[in-house]
Order: C-alpha cells, then sequence, then structure tokens
C-alpha cells in the first residue's frame, strides 16, 4: 500500500510553501512540539483555507464551509461539550443524532481530542474539516452571545430581587429561585464542578471550578445573600438558623 505523504512535503508539491519555510517551521515544531499546520499560518506562510483543503484531501474528505454570519448552533449542544473545551481544541459540535455526535475540527488527526470527546459525552464522534479560522469565529461569536445572555438574565433577576428587598416588599413569584437556576445552567454549560458565594466588602461573588481552576462567574449586590443562601438551604434541606457550622445537604 502506497504510503501518504507528510503535510509538508505536499504542500510544497503544491507550491504552497518553500522549502525554506517548512525547514523553518519544522525547526520550530521540534521546540514548540505544536502542529505544523499552527505554525504555518502563525508565520504567515499559509492561509487557514489553504491548510485546510490539503488536509481534506489529504485525509480523502471534502472540506466544509459554515456560516460564520448565523451560525446555527444549538446551546443544548454544550451540555455535551463545554464552551470552553471547544476554545481550547478549536472544535465545534454541529449535530447531535441518537449515539453520535458531529464535530467540526479543522484537523481529522486529532485522535486524541476525538478520544476525549468521546469519554466526555459517550457518545460515537463523526467529524468533517473546516476552515480553523471559521471555527474560531463561530466559537468567539457563540462565547460573546451566550455570556452576554446569561449577564443581561443576572442583572434583571438581580434588580428585580434587590428593588423587592429594598422596599421591605413580600417577594413575588420566586425571582431568587429563578436567579439560582440560572447560575446554575450557565455552571452545567461550563462543566463546573462546584459554585462558591465569596461574600466582599459591597459585593457577592460568585465563582465556579472548572478543570480545577477557580474562575469567576458574576457578582451579586451584597444584600442578596441572605435571601440566595436561604433559598439554597431551604432547596437542600438545611437548617435555616444554623449559620456558623457546615452543613451536608
Amino acid at each position: 500500500m502506497e504510503q501518504k505523504k507528510k503535510l509538508g512535503e505536499v504542500l510544497v508539491q503544491e507550491k504552497l510553501l518553500s522549502d525554506e519555510q517548512l525547514n523553518f517551521a519544522l525547526h520550530e515544531q521540534k521546540q514548540t512540539k505544536e502542529p505544523l499546520g499552527k505554525i504555518l499560518i502563525q508565520n504567515a506562510f499559509l492561509q487557514s483555507e489553504e491548510l485546510s483543503l490539503v488536509l481534506a484531501r489529504q485525509q480523502d474528505q471534502y472540506l466544509f464551509s459554515l456560516d460564520e454570519t448565523n451560525p446555527q448552533i444549538e446551546q443544548e449542544f454544550f451540555d455535551y461539550l463545554s464552551l470552553d473545551f471547544c476554545m481550547e481544541h478549536n472544535i465545534l459540535p454541529i449535530a447531535l443524532l441518537r449515539e453520535e455526535i458531529m464535530i467540526a475540527m479543522s484537523d481529522e488527526t486529532q485522535f486524541e481530542v476525538i478520544d476525549k470527546i468521546q469519554d466526555i459525552t459517550h457518545l460515537d464522534v463523526d467529524s468533517f474539516i473546516v476552515p480553523e479560522i471559521q471555527i474560531q469565529n463561530i466559537l468567539n461569536f457563540l462565547s460573546e452571545k451566550y455570556l452576554s445572555t446569561f449577564e443581561e438574565e443576572v442583572i434583571r433577576l438581580a434588580e428585580e430581587v434587590e428593588g423587592q428587598i429594598l422596599k421591605g416588599e413580600i417577594l413575588k413569584g420566586d425571582p431568587v429561585g429563578d436567579l439560582l437556576m440560572v447560575l446554575l445552567k450557565q455552571a452545567v454549560t461550563l462543566r463546573s464542578t462546584d459554585l462558591h458565594f465569596v461574600v466582599g466588602p459591597s459585593v457577592l461573588k460568585v465563582m465556579s471550578r472548572i478543570d480545577g481552576d477557580i474562575r469567576s462567574l458574576c457578582a451579586l449586590p451584597k444584600n442578596l445573600k441572605s435571601a440566595l443562601f436561604n433559598k439554597i438551604k431551604v432547596l437542600s434541606k438545611l437548617d435555616l438558623a444554623q449559620s456558623n457550622k457546615p452543613q451536608d445537604g
């Protein structure tokens, strides 16, 4: 069976890269351990679309193009793979079938990433090649979109709760429960393992643990502390009167 040529050889053969540029990139790859294609793009030796086209040919695949202006990516896809994970590995979940998840990626030889996706989702992975820059642009767009929606909802509910507290009114409906649910949904989307509430001089900081790191989720007015903490105690069936000792619920 004929052995497939290496990526660098193909690029030189198709006159997309000079021998000098390839040697420079290979030397840098030995030092940084980064993928060759990434080094070529970073040094402006190659365009993302050119690399993706060659990779698709090399792997006997078609090169797909996604609509960056109106990406139809459902938020529920990120219940399976967090947005942080997708941005770290530059992949994009496109569709969910019964036992399969379809992933757009710029290089199908990222076998370790595919294995991680299978471990996380417990689904089979069907991948196809899309230019790296398109995936990056769509992920950035989605990140801003979902973060903006989360922040707007937190601000709206926090203002509603704070307004009723300052007026001394009995809370109407369940705005505290709604606020807590928004925080929990965002934590799940980010694949957080813990939520931490840190009481500061004027704000209540909400932190989440993601992959072992504590990151800021949002900040709430400090006077929401009692209402929010009591709601968590009620849901967890904890003693409302106990505030000086740890409780499990």
